[in-house]
């Protein structure tokens, strides 16, 4: 499959909506922050080391194939210790890049994404918006002129959702410079996604937005669920970046559509063979060129021809 970024702009003019681009873990993972379960497995060591648990116990939990699992019990033992100093330690820690984001650009997936938004709005019919359920700050950096807007759970409600727009990068799951804010445990994503406020919100926010996923897993994908209208998904009105080896002849590609179909959302397959999950830098710097070279002239030419056409029959008719 060829996607052209043009099609997310065609629709997006022809619907009248601004582009949400949601940023999911993989956008920093590619620049060496660790997932889900590196920071559950660091946290299992920390805890051995804090002599929270012993060998035994931490062998019992490694076995649990469930990262949210992990971390949630590892808060509480922590918490139990006194050691939540430890324990905030250990989050801060991985959110800290492998690379150098100022000399390794190659590998900073967040300096094209930066470029890509600049061209998109230098066209002047766009408005792009900025959401995240990272924690750390490598996308704000990118961008110095947007302010960051986080909440707790308790504090996410209408307010929270007004205030999106072009000038903020909105942290959905909390901000590393405030430890409350952060959506770590099983038991913060159930509060945070159970609340009808936040759902209510999120359904009139893929209504009414065009959205772009990057970096972001099936795990990810089913909270996200959790917040869509199953009877407004006919329409496929957003977009994911999805990895695949073999893109072509792979049966992955086209079953994994019944998934992302379901969703509203069409999935947009580029190949990891050779550069694995880095390989969406290269299509990010593909997708500026074709943003740049972009022109709503046909799209003009043919909403003048219909206003002029539908002032003919209007005129017949009188």
């Amino acid at each position: 499959m060829n996607f052209h970024f043009s099609q997310i702009l065609n629709k997006a003019l022809e619907e009248s909506k601004p582009i949400t681009i949601f940023c999911g873990a993989g956008t920093s993972r590619l620049i060496g922050c660790k997932g889900w379960d590196q920071l559950a497995h660091e946290l299992l060591n920390k805890a051995v080391e804090l002599k929270l648990i012993n060998f035994r116990k931490q062998n019992d939990l490694t076995s649990i194939n469930n990262s949210r699992k992990i971390i949630t019990i590892c808060e509480g033992v922590f918490k139990k210790g006194s050691q939540d100093a430890k324990f905030d330690e250990c989050i801060r820690n991985a959110l800290k890049p492998k690379v150098s984001l100022k000399h390794d650009e190659d590998k900073n997936i967040f300096k094209p994404l930066k470029k890509l938004v600049d061209q998109i709005e230098n066209k002047g019919f766009f408005t792009v918006n900025l959401i995240t359920t990272n924690y750390d700050n490598h996308l704000l950096d990118e961008f110095p002129k947007r302010a960051k807007e986080f909440s707790s759970v308790e504090d996410m409600n209408s307010d929270f959702f007004e205030k999106i727009d072009s000038t903020k990068v909105f942290y959905m799951h909390g901000h590393v410079d405030n430890q409350q804010s952060l959506i770590v445990t099983v038991s913060d994503y159930l509060k945070l996604y159970a609340k009808s406020d936040f759902k209510e919100h999120m359904k009139k926010l893929f209504e009414k937005s065009l959205i772009l996923f990057l970096g972001y897993s099936l795990n990810e994908f089913e909270l996200l669920s959790m917040t869509i209208d199953p009877n407004n998904t006919t329409a496929l009105s957003h977009y994911t970046l999805e990895g695949y080896f073999d893109v072509n002849g792979s049966e992955f590609t086209e079953l994994d559509k019944y998934y992302f179909h379901g969703l509203g959302i069409d999935p947009i397959p580029y190949e990891k063979t050779h550069k694995s999950y880095h390989q969406q830098i290269d299509l990010l710097k593909e997708w500026i060129q074709q943003v740049e070279d972009w022109k709503p002239d046909l799209y003009e030419k043919f909403r003048e021809t219909e206003s002029l056409a539908k002032e003919i029959l209007e005129g017949d008719l009188l």
